[in-house]
C-alpha cells in the first residue's frame, strides 16, 4: 500500500510539472498551438482541439490513470488478502479433519479391542500363563531334592545338574525367591541346561523334549518362589 501511495505522489508531481512546462506554449492562429524554439521559428503542433483544450484532456487522463492504478492496487490487495485467508481456512480445516480421523481411528480400534482388562484379570491372566511349579514328584520340598527327567540325566547335563541340585539345597529365606542371587544362579544354569536340550532335538523323542523343557521352565519358575517351612526346617 506504501509503494501504491509513493508511485500515486510521483505521478501527481509530474502533472504538477507540466503545469510549468504548458506555460511555453501559446495559442497562434486557429486556435493551433506554438511552441518557442531555440533557433526563433516557433513550431506549430496542427491539432483538432486547442493548447488549453488538450493539456486540460491530458492532465485528467493522467489524474484518471492515477485513480486506475490506485483502485486496481487495491483491489489486488484484496484478492491478495482473501486468497490468503482462504488457504489458512484450508490448512485449518485439513488439519482438523487430520486429526477427527486419527480420532476415529482410534476409537474403532479400542471397539475392534473391547473393554480394557482390569488389574484383577491382568494378574489372572499373568497366573495362568505362568508355568506350574515342580510337582512332588520332581521336587522333595522337605530336602530340596530335584528328581530330573531320564531326558536331563545324561552325562553331558551332569555338571548344570550337580550346580542346580547344590543351589537348590543352599536356598534360605534370605537368599531365594525373585531377585535373589540364589534365584539368577539357578534361572542361568537353567538356561544352559535348555540350550544343550534343544541340541539334542533330533536324538530324542518329542516326548521326552517336551518333558525336558518342561521341567526346566518349572524349574526355573520354582527358583523364583521361597522354599516351604517343612523344607527351611530340615536344614
Amino acid at each position: 500500500m506504501k509503494t501504491a501511495i509513493l508511485t500515486a505522489t510521483t505521478l501527481i508531481a509530474c502533472f504538477t510539472a507540466s503545469f510549468g512546462f504548458g506555460d511555453e506554449y501559446r495559442s497562434g492562429p486557429h486556435g493551433y498551438a506554438i511552441r518557442p524554439t531555440h533557433n526563433g521559428t516557433p513550431a506549430v503542433y496542427h491539432h483538432a482541439s486547442t493548447y488549453e483544450e488538450g493539456l486540460l484532456r491530458g492532465q485528467a487522463d493522467w489524474i484518471r490513470a492515477c485513480g486506475d492504478y490506485l483502485y486496481s492496487t487495491s483491489l489486488a490487495m484484496i484478492n491478495g488478502e482473501e486468497a490468503r485467508r482462504r488457504y489458512i481456512d484450508n490448512r485449518q480445516h485439513a488439519t482438523k479433519t487430520y486429526f477427527e480421523m486419527r480420532k476415529l481411528n482410534r476409537e474403532a480400534r479400542a471397539e475392534e479391542r473391547g473393554p480394557r482388562p482390569t488389574e484383577e484379570d491382568v494378574a489372572r491372566y499373568s497366573k495362568m500363563r505362568a508355568p506350574d511349579r515342580l510337582g512332588t514328584h520332581e521336587l522333595d520340598a522337605t530336602f530340596g531334592v530335584l528328581h530330573w527327567p531320564s531326558v536331563l540325566k545324561g552325562h553331558e547335563f551332569q555338571q548344570e545338574r550337580m550346580a542346580v541340585d547344590r543351589l537348590m539345597e543352599e536356598r534360605t529365606v534370605e537368599n531365594s525367591g525373585l531377585g535373589s542371587d540364589n534365584c539368577r544362579q539357578v534361572k542361568q544354569v537353567a538356561s544352559q541346561l535348555e540350550k544343550k536340550l534343544k541340541d539334542k532335538i533330533d536324538t530324542v523323542s518329542p516326548s521326552e523334549y517336551v518333558a525336558g523343557k518342561r521341567f526346566l521352565a518349572g524349574l526355573s519358575y520354582e527358583a523364583q518362589q521361597k522354599p516351604g517351612i517343612r523344607g527351611l526346617a530340615s536344614k
